[in-house]
């Protein structure tokens, strides 16, 4: 005997040289070594810490004594290996995620004196098969038991009064569950996911709930609250005098085919249908009032709906993914659709929309694939973002005459829009309005339109003409970028601003005429386009943008103004067809690469403001053979000694006016050129 209390004492000392303690040595807070398999807190220890054997994977077994009164936050989480634990009548709370992913925990033993199962505290025990709840414990917080999906049975004492949300979410193998007096609230979503659960039972005496045939429903029958997903019903009848489908309430019942709904249901609440992928067919009555967000979301195989006449509700994404719904007939005289309503409904060919609404909300019809015309009534004023984005079918659109925006990504990616009609009422063509829509072949903005905004018509690779009328004052960036098929663009006076990219790489453009109340154009605004001739830049733009058109090959006319003082990098690069250039006298800096790869340019002249020519200015232009260089103070120039890079400077004159030979001399220009007096124009 006197051997067995000696060893006894040695292991707790040993045992004590393993665990972390507080400065008082009433709390354990933690180990020396995560490694450890087995724990035995000492007596006298009042509180296990919070994180205290956090992530302990090698952790079998502990004993915890009669002197613990708390065990903190996440205490044992992830101890992959505990397989059992008795928590002693002295412990009065646990904290949030004690046990969570303890997936090996098989039984466990809760003392009789705590109050509350905290939040996730037992969430992802995948092993755990039973639970007895203590009779003092009067609330389960959410995620409580989620996801113990051995779980098969749990008793919920006599005291329980709230079960939160998502409580047995995800705990497949639970059949059944009783419900006892106690009880006054269950969320909605406490028993989501439980696919095996057959029936939820209620105590006869409980004053707020009640069970009908394994069904759950308010005390009144009033509201049905839960069909167990488990019972697989293919047709289902809601009794005479419900007046409300609960949140969730036939959530994931994947069997249910069809389902009567009586005249007294007035309210379809959020997620009533969420996931119900086999609810083929549903008759509303006319008494529904509101049917809420997410009511029928992705219920894919249901085919056709018709909103009775006194819904004054339709909410977000109310039928959302129902991805076999053909058609939808709204009786209602609805003020509006909500964002999502119909978002990738992707049978959904036609819909007609009642004169009562005003606004077509954000992605209404969103990835509609199948739908191919529709008739937006005169009531609306307001179509939002996105709200026909991605409806690749669709080929005509009558928009409504009091229409004055289209807001960004409203008809993006509609691959089949050939035509479209706009209102003169629109002032505004938002971001990507039109992108992407690849079968579109003309449009003629509206003489009230004030802004086109960037992307507007980016990628309408069959657009062949545009008319801009001068009420715009601003045509945004890459508005009408990669539109390989744009032949003619007229644009009328009044357009003061070009933004960079805006017609970048429109290939098939040969002649663009620039109305005189242009102040700037952005960066590589003609970029690429091939098929360009010529082009004039108005007077009053005082910068040629870097790349502003580069990579124009067929260019062989461009026209600058005298207000121009910068000419940007690479702006004329690559431009092989230029046979001869002007630069203003107002210009003073030529940027590098302006004139890079010019391979046809024979004659350049350069204006009297000159003060900097950068690298590699006109590098390559290897069939220049004169150049007249109005400037007689060549010494208040930069030029970068690579200007002039692979040219023949051998046998290319240089014409300077008459007495600046000296000047010339004293500051020659990079390259063995010829220099000729001359009597130069101004």
């Amino acid at each position: 005997m006197g051997e067995l209390n000696l060893q006894k004492s040695i292991d707790t000392c040993q045992m004590e040289d393993m665990l972390k303690f507080s400065e008082d040595e009433k709390t354990v807070i933690g180990v020396n070594d995560r490694n450890i398999t087995h724990i035995a807190i000492p007596y006298g220890v009042t509180a296990i810490g919070d994180f205290a054997f956090n992530g302990c994977a090698s952790l079998e077994s502990i004993d915890i004594p009669c002197s613990v009164t708390s065990i903190g936050i996440a205490a044992f989480t992830e101890c992959a290996l505990l397989k059992e634990i008795n928590i002693p009548n002295s412990v009065r709370s646990i904290g949030c995620s004690t046990f969570e992913g303890c997936k090996s925990l098989r039984s466990i033993s809760l003392s009789n004196r705590i109050t509350k199962i905290p939040c996730t505290a037992f969430e992802g025990c995948s092993a755990l098969e039973s639970i007895d709840i203590p009779n003092s414990v009067v609330q389960i917080e959410l995620y409580a038991f989620r996801k113990c999906s051995s779980l098969k049975r749990i008793d919920l004492g006599n005291s329980i009064a709230t079960i939160e949300d998502s409580v047995f979410e995800e705990c497949p193998q639970l059949k059944s569950i009783y419900i006892p007096q106690s009880v006054t609230s269950i969320a909605e979503r406490a028993f989501n996911g439980c696919h095996y659960l057959r029936r939820i039972d209620v105590a006869e005496d409980n004053k707020h709930y009640a069970s009908k045939n394994g069904i759950l429903f308010n005390k009144e029958l009033t509201r049905i609250v839960r069909l167990p997903i488990g019972r697989k019903i293919k047709k289902f009848t809601i009794p005479n005098g419900v007046e409300e489908i609960s949140r969730y309430a036939f959530g994931d019942c994947s069997a249910l085919q069809s389902v009567k709904i009586p005249k007294s249901v007035t309210v379809i609440k959020e997620f009533a249908f969420m996931y119900c992928i086999g609810l083929q067919e549903i008759v509303l009555p006319h008494t529904i009032t509101a049917i809420k967000d997410f009511a029928f979301l992705a219920c894919s195989a249901l085919k056709s709906i018709e909103i009775p006449c006194n819904v004054a509700t339709l909410g977000y994404k109310a039928f959302a993914y129902c991805k076999s719904l053909e058609s939808i007939n709204i009786k209602a005289p609805l003020p509006k659709i909500e964002s999502h309503t119909f978002t990738e409904c992707y049978s959904l060919r036609n819909i007609e929309l009642p004169n009562s609404i005003t606004t077509i909300e954000e992605a209404a019809f969103e990835r509609c694939t199948s739908l191919k015309s529709i008739t937006i009534p005169n009531s609306v004023t307001v179509i939002e973002n996105n709200a026909f984005a991605y409806c690749s079918s669709l080929e005509s659109v009558e928009l409504p005459a009091n229409l004055t925006e289209l807001a960004h990504f409203t008809f993006h990616y509609c691959e089949s829009l050939k035509e479209i009609e706009l209102p003169q009422s629109i002032t505004l063509i938002g971001a990507n309005a039109f992108s992407e829509c690849t079968s579109l072949t003309s449009i003629v903005i509206p003489c009230n339109v004030t802004q086109i905004e960037e992307y507007a018509f980016n990628n309408c690779i069959n657009l062949k003409s545009v008319e801009i009328p001068g009420s715009v004052n601003s045509i945004g960036n890459s508005t009408f970028c990669w539109c390989g098929s744009l032949e003619n663009i007229t644009m009328h006076y009044g357009i003061e601003h070009i933004g960079q990219y805006a017609f970048f790489s429109c290939t098939a453009l040969e002649k663009i005429e620039l109305p005189d109340s242009i102040k700037s154009i952005g960066e590589m605004t003609f970029y690429g386009c091939k098929s360009l001739k010529e082009i004039k830049i108005p007077e009053g733009v005082t910068c040629i943008s870097k790349h502003l058109l580069n990579g124009c090959p067929a260019l062989e006319s461009v026209s600058l103004p005298h207000s121009i003082e910068y000419i940007g990098a690479y702006s004329f690069a690559d431009c092989s067809a230029l046979t001869h250039f002007e630069i203003p006298d107002n210009t003073d800096t030529i940027a590098d690469n302006a004139f890079y790869g010019c391979t046809a340019l024979q004659e350049l002249t350069v204006g009297t403001g000159i003060r900097v020519i950068e690298s590699e200015a006109f590098a390559n232009c290897s069939a220049l053979h004169n150049i007249y260089m109005k400037t007689p103070d060549i010494a208040r120039c930069t030029i970068d000694s690579t200007t002039f890079t692979g040219i023949d400077t051998a046998n290319c004159t240089v014409y300077i006016p008459q007495g600046a030979m000296a000047a010339y001399t004293q500051h020659p220009l990079p390259g063995n050129f010829i220099i000729v007096e001359t009597e130069l124009q101004e």
